[in-house]
C-alpha cells in the first residue's frame, strides 16, 4: 500500500535545529517516501536533540501501513519502552503482525509476551539474550527460559513467579516437563499458592510422558497421603 502524495503541512514538522537534509527526510516522509519515513522512525540521526518519541510513532505508523515488516517490528519495541508511549497492548499486536509476516525475532517476542505478559523493552531484551545464551537464538523455549527464571542467571534474576508463568505456557503446549516443574511448585508453594491437589494433577498428567514426574507423584503420596487426583487432570488440554 502506497501512502498518498500530501505537504509537508499535514505532517510532524522537524525540529526547530534541524539542518537541511533532515528538513528533506521530512518532506519526503510526508510524500511517502518508505525509507525517509523508516529513517525517522528509527531515529538514529546525530542531532543536538532527538527526534521526539511523537514522531517516531507516526512515522514508524506510516511505514508499517505501507507493508514494512521492519517497521512493524520496530513499533513492538517502541511500545515496550518504559514512559509516556508504553502500551503493551500495541507492542503485541504489532509484533504478531510483523512475526505473521515472517519476522523471527517478532515471533519469539509474540510467544514470551503471551507467556509472561506485561512487561517491558528491558525484560524482552534480557530473555532473548538469555535464550540466545542457551542455542536458542531463532525459538522460543519456555521450559529452558523458565529455569533460567527459577535458577537466576547472569542475564535474569530468580523470579519464581516469571518461572511459573513459563512453565504453564509450556504445559499449555503439552510439554510434560513443563508440567512436571509446574507440580512442584505447586508443591512447595513456590511462584504460586501452595495446592497439593494441583500438584498431584500436573504429576498426574506428566507421568504419561516424564517417568520422574511418575516418582514424584509417588513420594507425594507416601509423605503426605493419597493426595485426590483433580478432575482437570483427566481431561485433554
Amino acid at each position: 500500500m502506497t501512502t498518498s502524495s500530501a505537504s509537508i503541512s499535514d505532517y510532524p514538522m522537524p525540529p526547530a535545529d534541524a539542518d537541511q537534509f533532515l528538513k528533506g527526510l521530512y518532506e519526503s516522509a510526508a510524500q511517502g517516501d518508505l525509507d525517509s519515513q523508516l529513517e525517522l522512525g528509527i531515529s538514529l540521526l546525530p542531532m543536538p536533540d532527538p527526534i521526539p518519541d511523537a514522531h517516531v510513532e507516526f512515522w514508524l505508523s506510516k511505514a508499517a501501513d505501507q507493508g514494512s515488516v521492519l517497521a512493524m517490528s520496530l513499533l513492538s519495541d517502541f511500545y515496550l519502552r518504559q514512559g509516556e508511549f508504553y502500551d503493551f497492548d500495541k507492542a503485541k499486536q504489532w509484533a504478531v503482525i510483523a512475526a505473521d509476516r515472517g519476522d523471527i525475532g517478532c515471533r519469539i517476542v509474540t510467544e514470551l509476551l503471551e507467556a509472561v505478559g506485561p512487561c517491558d523493552k528491558t525484560f524482552v531484551y534480557a530473555c532473548i539474550e538469555e535464550l540466545a545464551q542457551n542455542n536458542c537464538e531463532d525459538s522460543f523455549d519456555a521450559v529452558i527460559l523458565g529455569d533460567s527464571f527459577f535458577k537466576g542467571s547472569y542475564d535474569v534474576d530468580r523470579d519464581m513467579s516469571v518461572a511459573f508463568r513459563l512453565y504453564r505456557y509450556a504445559a499449555s503446549k503439552d510439554n510434560a516437563v513443563a508440567m512436571r516443574k509446574l507440580g512442584y511448585m505447586y508443591e512447595h508453594g513456590l511462584g504460586v499458592e501452595q495446592s497439593l491437589e494441583d500438584a498431584a494433577g500436573h504429576y498426574f498428567r506428566a507421568s504419561m510422558y516424564d517417568n520422574e514426574a511418575g516418582w514424584l507423584l509417588a513420594s507425594l503420596h507416601h509423605r503426605m497421603g493419597m493426595i485426590p487426583i483433580p478432575d482437570w487432570a483427566y481431561e485433554d488440554y
